[in-house]
């Protein structure tokens, strides 16, 4: 399985909480589901609702994460002595703020 992150709206007529799920803070705007691994490679999945402040919050972790998964087999290509000069382009050019 692969990182990811669902957002969806949801009935606010239904039984939703009154404060975002992540921040705690202001209502929620989406339903969110959010599977992402953690330092040991174990998958976490967490869901509830969300602010759109979090959303976005949540959308650069998942970037972030991928980044770090492209600069990982990057690097293991390397080692292997691939040329990685193609996806070394690629992410540079697709995660230039992803940190």
């Amino acid at each position: 399985m692969r990182a990811k992150l669902h957002l969806a709206a949801f009935d606010p007529m239904h039984e939703v909480p009154r404060v975002c799920g992540v921040c705690g803070k202001v209502p929620p705007v989406f339903d969110y589901e959010f599977s992402t691994y953690g330092e040991n490679g174990e998958l976490t999945d967490t869901q509830g609702f969300c602010c759109s402040a979090c959303a976005t919050d949540l959308l650069k972790k998942l970037e972030r994460a991928e980044a770090k998964e492209w600069a990982e087999e990057e690097s293991a290509l390397r080692a292997d002595d691939v040329d990685v000069t193609a996806l070394h382009q690629q992410r540079l050019s697709s995660f230039r703020t992803a940190r």
